[in-house]
């Protein structure tokens, strides 16, 4: 998790130095720089949205340590977004309207972002989000930041791995959503100028339905397995 919060930590102050610009926000009367964390804390996804929590409460309380931030202690005030696009829009509002946040961390899913963007666009919150779809940095949205590289990299990569280990069948089973379907296609596109064969193409709703099946696949030995995307 040290891990997590290492990675975390630069972003948190990166953002929460951006959102100082907002005096109203960083009033003197306030006790604490509140900044908002939005990712799916229940169901299918709950493992990569509490691992993403728990290292940022690690960053936060690192930060806090060394003194916090503008003289100021930093807050996070989680919110479970269920992996639901329509949560993360009743989130994103409830952080700027409520809790009266600097900054927003979130959503993981690509999906949910482009949902809840122009929410936080309208009110001029930063918001870094680790979805890796193209499609919400293509938006012309100005608060908002991507903390990793996007799909495209990552597909040209894996399929790049995939012709240096000379798997030519391949397996993809993917997440139905943006953030799966994106890559998918990008992976499909990648393939075919490299000679890789898609021999199966499954969209599954769910972690841990889309992992479960390609172990099933795997051990049946039906096809070569690429990776699951």
């Amino acid at each position: 998790m040290r891990k997590y919060a290492r990675f975390i930590a630069p972003l948190l102050a990166a953002g929460l130095v951006m959102s100082a610009f907002s005096f109203t926000a960083l009033a003197d009367d306030a006790d604490t720089i509140k900044i908002g964390f939005i990712g799916p804390l229940t169901g299918p996804n709950a493992q990569s949205g509490q691992a993403a929590l728990n290292g940022a409460t690690i960053a936060m309380e690192e930060l806090n340590e060394a003194g916090g931030l503008l003289g100021k202690q930093i807050e996070i005030i989680p919110y479970d977004d269920k992996s639901s696009p329509e949560e993360s829009v009743k989130s994103t509002t409830r952080l700027i309207e409520v809790d009266n946040v600097v900054g927003i961390m979130g959503s993981l899913h690509s999906g949910n972002v482009l949902a809840a963007g122009p929410v936080a666009e309208e009110y001029k919150i930063p918001v870094i989000s680790g979805g890796t779809s193209p499609t919400w940095l293509e938006q012309g949205w100005l608060y908002h930041f991507r903390a990793l590289g996007n799909s495209n990299l990552a597909m040209t990569q894996l399929t790049a791995y995939c012709n240096q280990e000379g798997w030519k069948k391949i397996a993809m089973i993917h997440s139905n959503d943006e953030y799966g379907n994106n890559g998918a296609d990008e992976f499909n596109e990648n393939a075919a100028e490299k000679g890789l064969e898609i021999v199966v193409h499954r969209r599954r709703q769910g972690l841990h339905r889309t992992v479960r099946e390609a172990h099933q696949l795997q051990s049946r030995r039906h096809h070569d397995l690429g990776h699951r995307l």
